[in-house]
């Protein structure tokens, strides 16, 4: 494979990743906000967060609408790895994700796009462990410290396709699949 093909579809893993992030970011909000209006959990209308008189003001007159976003800053939430979206939509909506070959291959898949923005694609160490509990998994089965992580369309295209399962199932737990 030329390097340019390899930058080009790597760069693909890192936008699918982000891409993903944002999507659970937004089931979020729109779960959030459902639940608000809907008192469907207690335990999210039962949180608190601190909010100066400025951010109170900047919420305008429809504070609803902008409750998610300030929650989620408050509350330092991520969406960027796969057990902060586990952990954050088990406590605040009572949703299990099962760990299944599709969750493994995200993870791997978020693993794999730190390491392309941030060492050049070499799979380092804190990789190799973070994924090694990541098993069952389709991609990358066979993965080593200095080795270099390169991604073809077809894993790619599985990438994807093991995310938006997830996001289906996950509205599907929340009541809107």
């Amino acid at each position: 494979m030329a390097a340019f093909e390899v930058i080009i579809e790597d760069q693909c893993v890192v936008l699918l990743v982000s891409y993903f992030s944002s999507a659970v970011g937004d089931v979020f909000r729109v779960a959030f906000r459902h639940s608000l209006d809907n008192a469907t959990s207690d335990r999210l209308r039962s949180e608190e967060i601190k909010l100066s008189m400025n951010e109170i003001i900047e919420l305008g007159s429809n504070p609803a609408e902008r409750m998610p976003d300030v929650f989620v800053q408050k509350r330092d939430i991520s969406f960027q790895d796969m057990q902060s979206i586990v952990r954050t939509f088990e406590r605040y909506f009572g949703v299990e994700m099962s760990r299944n070959e599709g969750m493994n291959d995200i993870i791997l898949g978020q693993a794999a796009r730190h390491i392309i923005v941030h060492s050049a694609g070499r799979i380092d160490h804190k990789m190799v462990l973070q994924v090694s509990k990541a098993i069952p998994r389709s991609l990358k089965q066979d993965i080593r410290e200095g080795d270099a992580i390169e991604f073809c369309v077809e894993e790619i295209r599985s990438l994807g396709t093991s995310m938006v399962s997830f996001i289906g199932e996950l509205e599907g737990k929340l009541g809107g699949g």
